[in-house]
Protein backbone atom coordinates (compact mmCIF):
# COMPACT_ATOMS: atom_id res chain seq x y z
CA UNK A 1 0.00 0.00 0.00
CA UNK A 2 1.58 3.21 -0.99
CA UNK A 3 1.47 6.57 0.99
CA UNK A 4 -1.74 8.22 -1.60
CA UNK A 5 -4.00 5.06 -0.49
CA UNK A 6 -2.98 5.30 2.29
CA UNK A 7 -4.13 9.15 2.96
CA UNK A 8 -7.14 8.22 1.13
CA UNK A 9 -8.35 5.63 3.22
CA UNK A 10 -7.57 7.93 6.30
CA UNK A 11 -9.62 10.83 4.43
CA UNK A 12 -12.34 7.84 3.96
CA UNK A 13 -12.61 6.90 7.94
CA UNK A 14 -12.56 10.83 8.96
CA UNK A 15 -15.20 11.41 6.87
CA UNK A 16 -17.34 8.47 8.38
CA UNK A 17 -16.35 9.57 11.87
CA UNK A 18 -17.56 13.05 11.10
CA UNK A 19 -20.91 12.31 9.68
CA UNK A 20 -21.19 9.78 12.47
CA UNK A 21 -20.84 12.60 15.36
CA UNK A 22 -23.07 14.87 13.11
CA UNK A 23 -25.86 12.75 13.58
CA UNK A 24 -26.08 13.01 17.01
CA UNK A 25 -24.49 15.98 17.63
CA UNK A 26 -21.02 15.49 18.75
CA UNK A 27 -17.69 16.50 17.97
CA UNK A 28 -15.49 14.91 16.16
CA UNK A 29 -12.30 15.53 18.65
CA UNK A 30 -14.15 13.58 20.86
CA UNK A 31 -13.48 9.70 19.39
CA UNK A 32 -9.78 8.32 19.03
CA UNK A 33 -8.77 6.54 16.05
CA UNK A 34 -6.46 4.07 16.85
CA UNK A 35 -4.73 2.14 14.11
CA UNK A 36 -4.76 -1.75 14.56
CA UNK A 37 -0.88 -2.66 13.20
CA UNK A 38 -1.11 -6.26 13.98
CA UNK A 39 0.56 -8.43 11.34
CA UNK A 40 1.90 -4.93 9.35
CA UNK A 41 5.14 -4.14 8.88
CA UNK A 42 7.48 -1.57 10.63
CA UNK A 43 7.26 0.92 7.33
CA UNK A 44 3.67 0.96 7.48
CA UNK A 45 3.81 2.37 10.70
CA UNK A 46 6.46 5.22 10.19
CA UNK A 47 3.75 6.07 7.35
CA UNK A 48 1.10 6.35 9.62
CA UNK A 49 3.33 8.46 12.08
CA UNK A 50 4.14 10.71 9.40
CA UNK A 51 0.90 11.17 9.37
CA UNK A 52 0.62 12.22 12.93
CA UNK A 53 -0.40 8.82 14.41
CA UNK A 54 1.34 8.50 17.94
CA UNK A 55 -0.59 5.39 19.53
CA UNK A 56 -1.15 1.54 17.83
CA UNK A 57 -2.71 -1.19 18.76
CA UNK A 58 -0.91 -4.56 18.61
CA UNK A 59 -2.53 -8.34 19.31
CA UNK A 60 0.53 -10.03 20.40
CA UNK A 61 3.34 -9.58 22.57
CA UNK A 62 6.45 -10.95 20.58
CA UNK A 63 5.32 -8.82 17.56
CA UNK A 64 4.68 -5.45 19.72
CA UNK A 65 8.54 -6.25 20.90
CA UNK A 66 9.77 -6.69 17.42
CA UNK A 67 8.66 -3.39 16.08
CA UNK A 68 9.16 -1.18 19.00
CA UNK A 69 12.66 -2.24 18.30
CA UNK A 70 12.73 -1.73 14.67
CA UNK A 71 10.87 1.48 15.62
CA UNK A 72 13.44 2.76 18.73
CA UNK A 73 14.16 6.31 17.06
CA UNK A 74 10.79 7.37 17.59
CA UNK A 75 10.48 7.95 21.39
CA UNK A 76 6.66 9.27 21.21
CA UNK A 77 5.31 6.03 20.10
CA UNK A 78 2.81 4.48 22.20
CA UNK A 79 1.93 0.82 22.13
CA UNK A 80 -1.34 0.09 22.91
CA UNK A 81 -2.02 -3.94 23.58
CA UNK A 82 -5.55 -5.37 22.51
CA UNK A 83 -5.25 -8.78 22.76
CA UNK A 84 -5.71 -11.42 25.60
CA UNK A 85 -3.35 -10.99 28.12
CA UNK A 86 -1.27 -13.79 29.02
CA UNK A 87 0.27 -13.91 32.87
CA UNK A 88 3.47 -15.04 31.34
CA UNK A 89 3.99 -12.36 28.72
CA UNK A 90 2.89 -9.65 31.46
CA UNK A 91 6.71 -9.04 32.56
CA UNK A 92 7.62 -8.38 28.76
CA UNK A 93 4.59 -6.45 27.77
CA UNK A 94 4.91 -3.76 30.69
CA UNK A 95 8.50 -3.27 29.10
CA UNK A 96 6.97 -2.13 25.67
CA UNK A 97 3.38 -0.65 26.17
CA UNK A 98 1.98 1.30 29.08
CA UNK A 99 -2.03 0.59 27.89
CA UNK A 100 -3.88 -2.71 28.38
CA UNK A 101 -7.16 -2.44 26.70
CA UNK A 102 -8.43 -6.00 27.45
CA UNK A 103 -8.02 -6.41 31.38
CA UNK A 104 -10.31 -9.19 32.16
CA UNK A 105 -8.54 -10.56 35.94
CA UNK A 106 -7.76 -9.50 39.34
CA UNK A 107 -4.19 -11.70 38.95
CA UNK A 108 -3.42 -10.17 35.47
CA UNK A 109 -4.18 -6.39 37.47
CA UNK A 110 -1.41 -7.53 40.09
CA UNK A 111 1.13 -8.51 37.28
CA UNK A 112 0.24 -5.22 36.16
CA UNK A 113 0.72 -3.29 39.09
CA UNK A 114 3.58 -4.43 40.29
CA UNK A 115 5.64 -4.40 36.56
CA UNK A 116 4.23 -1.14 35.57
CA UNK A 117 7.24 1.80 35.51
CA UNK A 118 4.56 4.12 36.06
CA UNK A 119 0.54 4.77 35.54
CA UNK A 120 -0.75 2.32 33.57
CA UNK A 121 -4.34 2.70 31.10
CA UNK A 122 -6.43 -0.05 31.39
CA UNK A 123 -9.66 -1.13 30.03
CA UNK A 124 -11.99 -3.68 31.38
CA UNK A 125 -12.93 -6.44 28.95
CA UNK A 126 -16.41 -6.86 28.64
CA UNK A 127 -18.18 -9.68 27.54
CA UNK A 128 -21.38 -8.01 26.70
CA UNK A 129 -22.61 -11.10 24.11
CA UNK A 130 -21.98 -13.91 27.38
CA UNK A 131 -20.07 -15.88 24.27
CA UNK A 132 -19.04 -19.21 25.12
CA UNK A 133 -15.48 -18.47 22.90
CA UNK A 134 -14.68 -15.13 23.96
CA UNK A 135 -13.36 -13.88 27.95
CA UNK A 136 -13.99 -10.57 29.39
CA UNK A 137 -16.24 -10.02 32.65
CA UNK A 138 -19.90 -10.64 32.56
CA UNK A 139 -21.87 -6.98 31.80
CA UNK A 140 -23.38 -7.24 35.26
CA UNK A 141 -20.34 -7.57 36.88
CA UNK A 142 -18.23 -4.93 35.30
CA UNK A 143 -18.97 -2.56 38.06
CA UNK A 144 -18.47 -4.97 41.09
CA UNK A 145 -14.96 -5.60 38.82
CA UNK A 146 -13.65 -1.68 38.68
CA UNK A 147 -14.45 -0.99 42.39
CA UNK A 148 -12.30 -4.37 42.96
CA UNK A 149 -9.34 -2.74 41.02
CA UNK A 150 -9.21 -0.01 43.07
CA UNK A 151 -7.05 -1.48 45.45
CA UNK A 152 -4.10 -1.03 42.63
CA UNK A 153 -3.50 2.74 42.19
CA UNK A 154 -0.84 1.97 39.46
CA UNK A 155 -3.37 1.62 37.46
CA UNK A 156 -5.50 4.39 36.10
CA UNK A 157 -8.77 2.86 34.51
CA UNK A 158 -9.85 4.29 31.71
CA UNK A 159 -13.30 2.55 30.97
CA UNK A 160 -14.63 -0.22 29.56
CA UNK A 161 -13.25 -2.29 25.72
CA UNK A 162 -15.66 -4.71 24.20
CA UNK A 163 -16.16 -6.69 20.87
CA UNK A 164 -19.80 -7.47 20.05
CA UNK A 165 -20.84 -10.43 18.32
CA UNK A 166 -20.58 -10.18 14.29
CA UNK A 167 -24.18 -11.07 13.34
CA UNK A 168 -26.33 -8.61 15.65
CA UNK A 169 -29.70 -7.40 14.01
CA UNK A 170 -29.40 -3.82 13.76
CA UNK A 171 -31.84 -3.10 16.52
CA UNK A 172 -30.09 -5.54 18.92
CA UNK A 173 -27.01 -4.13 17.86
CA UNK A 174 -28.23 -0.01 18.61
CA UNK A 175 -29.87 -1.54 22.37
CA UNK A 176 -25.89 -3.73 23.12
CA UNK A 177 -24.44 -0.33 21.99
CA UNK A 178 -26.20 2.18 23.95
CA UNK A 179 -25.92 -0.10 27.61
CA UNK A 180 -22.08 -0.01 26.70
CA UNK A 181 -21.74 3.30 26.50
CA UNK A 182 -24.44 3.85 29.76
CA UNK A 183 -21.87 1.43 31.50
CA UNK A 184 -18.73 2.62 30.44
CA UNK A 185 -19.62 6.15 31.71
CA UNK A 186 -19.60 4.59 35.13
CA UNK A 187 -16.40 2.80 34.72
CA UNK A 188 -13.18 4.62 35.86
CA UNK A 189 -12.39 7.54 33.29
CA UNK A 190 -15.88 6.83 31.63
CA UNK A 191 -14.33 6.00 28.18
CA UNK A 192 -15.55 3.71 25.87
CA UNK A 193 -13.40 1.50 23.06
CA UNK A 194 -16.11 0.39 20.90
CA UNK A 195 -16.42 -0.11 17.56
CA UNK A 196 -13.99 -1.59 14.32
CA UNK A 197 -14.23 -0.97 10.22
CA UNK A 198 -17.22 -2.42 9.77
CA UNK A 199 -19.95 -0.97 13.01
CA UNK A 200 -18.10 1.82 13.83
CA UNK A 201 -20.42 4.88 13.06
CA UNK A 202 -23.02 2.77 15.00
CA UNK A 203 -20.61 2.35 18.15
CA UNK A 204 -19.72 6.23 17.75
CA UNK A 205 -23.12 7.05 17.49
CA UNK A 206 -23.99 5.60 21.29
CA UNK A 207 -20.87 7.29 22.53
CA UNK A 208 -18.15 5.57 21.95
CA UNK A 209 -14.81 7.55 22.66
CA UNK A 210 -12.36 5.00 20.82
CA UNK A 211 -12.84 3.39 17.67
CA UNK A 212 -10.28 0.83 16.59
CA UNK A 213 -9.30 0.50 13.00
CA UNK A 214 -7.29 -2.25 10.91
CA UNK A 215 -8.44 -2.72 7.53
CA UNK A 216 -10.15 -0.08 6.59
CA UNK A 217 -7.20 2.39 7.33
CA UNK A 218 -4.58 -0.47 6.16
CA UNK A 219 -6.30 -3.19 4.31
CA UNK A 220 -5.81 -6.77 4.49
CA UNK A 221 -2.58 -7.73 7.26
CA UNK A 222 0.48 -8.96 5.17
CA UNK A 223 0.44 -12.71 3.87
CA UNK A 224 -2.98 -12.90 4.00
Amino acid sequence: MGTDTLQANLQTLHTRIATACTRVGRDPSTVELLPVTKGHGAEKIRELYKLGFRRFGENYVQEMEQKARELAELRDIHWVFLGRVQSNKIKNLVMVCNEVQALESLSHATYLSKGAKGPFRVYISANCGLEAHKTGIPLAEVEAFARELQVYPQLEVQGIFAIPPEQLDPTVRQDLYAQLATLAGKIGKGRLSLGMSQDLEAAIEAGSTLVRVGTALLGHREGK
